[in-house]
């Protein structure tokens, strides 16, 4: 197997063009078949069918904290049970996402867009790049 892949990519050294494309994507599959996934420009892949869900995700946890940053204007967020307190509210975020949120400083409502995408790398394990390339495709 390892003697196959090394073949492969040995022989996408000297060629150029579409035929390379051609013989990336042929070694990039047989890479995903061996469940050895190629690494992509942003990190990893998102399958086909997560995708669709991913903005509605995104917009929901963007809208959550939002509402999380209107309810830190009414006390101290560094107080353990304040924060027990957001928890309580927000029973959707964990501790850790709750410190993500309050660590992302925002200005005015709906700024959330940092915070929300470090929550999504944290809860998907992957690279905030990747998401950014799934959610806004350019």
């Amino acid at each position: 197997m390892v003697a196959e892949i090394r073949a492969k990519s040995k022989a996408l050294l000297v060629l150029r063009g579409p035929a390379r494309a051609k013989k990336q994507k042929v070694l990039d599959r047989r890479l995903a078949e061996l469940g050895l996934r190629p690494s992509f420009r942003g990190g990893t892949s998102i399958p086909q069918r997560e995708r669709p869900g991913l903005r509605k995700r995104y917009d929901e946890l963007r809208a959550l904290l939002d509402e999380v940053r209107d309810a830190g204007k009414l006390g101290e967020e560094t107080d353990p049970q304040y924060r027990l307190a957001l928890l309580i509210r927000f029973p959707l975020l964990t501790e850790e996402e709750i410190e993500i949120a309050s660590s992302h400083p925002y200005k005015r409502r709906g700024t959330t867009s940092k915070a929300a995408m470090a929550i999504l790398a944290r809860r998907f394990n992957t690279p905030p790049t990747t998401l950014d390339r799934y959610l806004f495709p350019r």
